[in-house]
């Protein structure tokens, strides 16, 4: 199986810095969790990961289309403008990555005074070869 996660948590964590000196709480994680306990929080999750089809003939997976589940909460007075900001540099970082955003949205919580923006993104991916420590892969976005 191809798997990219870390690379896909990695870029957005990278891709926040420059927010954590006004969000100095702002943290990236790798799983959904019902109720972050600080925020702003991310959340980023790989929710499907299938051999590319197309690509596949030989007896090995050279393809894999991956699908991430981005969660964006905020809590503080300017909610909304706190997470629409988080949210256009996770967007940023995800197409920088050749990741599709096939799904975006507010998702209301049961907690009014905590808002939540979940973001649906899809990617095919190459398998990579590996430089010393290094796992490059191509991404193509998914037609």
């Amino acid at each position: 199986m191809i798997t990219i996660e870390n690379l896909v948590v990695n870029s957005i964590a990278d891709a926040i810095t420059p927010l954590l000196t006004e969000y100095p709480t702002l943290k990236v994680g790798s799983m959904y969790v019902d109720l972050p306990t600080e925020m702003p929080y991310i959340s980023v999750e790989e929710v499907d990961n299938y051999t590319y089809r197309a690509s596949h003939v030989s007896l090995q997976e050279d393809h894999a289309v991956v699908t991430y589940d981005v969660n964006v909460w905020a809590n503080d007075p300017t909610l909304k403008t706190t997470a629409k900001r988080i949210v256009d540099v996770v967007d940023t970082a995800m197409q920088n990555l050749k990741f599709t955003r096939i799904m975006s949205g507010v998702f209301p919580n049961i907690d009014r005074t905590i808002y939540r923006y979940t973001m649906r993104y899809e990617a095919v991916v190459q398998k990579g070869k590996v430089e010393g420590d290094t796992i490059i892969y191509q991404m193509y976005h998914n037609t």
